[in-house]
């Protein structure tokens, strides 16, 4: 079929043929220069990270961070993942997310401290949000460390039993706009 000279079925094919060069080259480019690198060097330099997914959707890059059992500092890797992620993802928005496994005991000690976390990040009264997480697990015989840089409160609930509890609650987007941040709260942690 030709149309004012020209084949049709070869205009469609070539078409087709550039989207899937196009689409195709910018997958190959962002898993070998983008997630390969960033997977291979958080894995590689964090002893604490036992696996790492990275996803897009809708723009937002997703990075998966599965913690290995055992002592380690949230707010410490936290920062080392996103500063690595501001590097290599150079502007492209992105949420880190951590992977935990929490039992009732752990998701009943969150629930009876979300009023304080909160609180603490309006007020700034953090000290006495660090006493009474502590003090509510340590009613339950678990082990709490509460972290709070400018940007963050970071909670980490473990229980010898290898249970564990993790979140991240941003305090920037709460104090502005009243909300919990893609990037922390719920939003910041996978369940297992």
């Amino acid at each position: 079929m030709e149309w004012h000279g020209l084949r049709v079925k070869i205009i469609i094919a070539a078409f087709i043929g550039g989207l899937v060069l196009f689409f195709g080259g910018h997958f190959l480019y962002h898993k070998y220069n983008v997630e390969q690198p960033l997977k291979d060097d958080i894995v590689k330099n964090n002893s604490a990270v036992q696996d790492l997914v990275i996803e897009k959707d809708a723009g937002v890059v997703h990075i998966t961070v599965d913690v290995k059992k055992g002592n380690f500092d949230i707010m410490a890797l936290y920062k080392n993942i996103s500063q690595k992620a501001k590097m290599v993802l150079d502007g492209q928005p992105f949420v880190i997310e951590f992977k935990d496994n929490p039992d009732a005991h752990l998701e009943d000690i969150w629930r009876q401290s979300q009023y304080v976390v909160h609180q603490a990040i309006m007020q700034g009264n953090f000290p006495e949000m660090v006493a009474v997480i502590e003090r509510i697990a340590g009613q339950h015989k678990v082990k709490a460390k509460v972290y709070v840089d400018h940007d963050n409160v970071y909670i980490q609930l473990v229980k010898e039993d290898g249970h564990n509890l993790l979140k991240v609650v941003s305090r920037q987007n709460f104090m502005v706009t009243g909300k919990i941040a893609r990037a922390g709260g719920d939003a910041g942690v996978k369940g297992n």
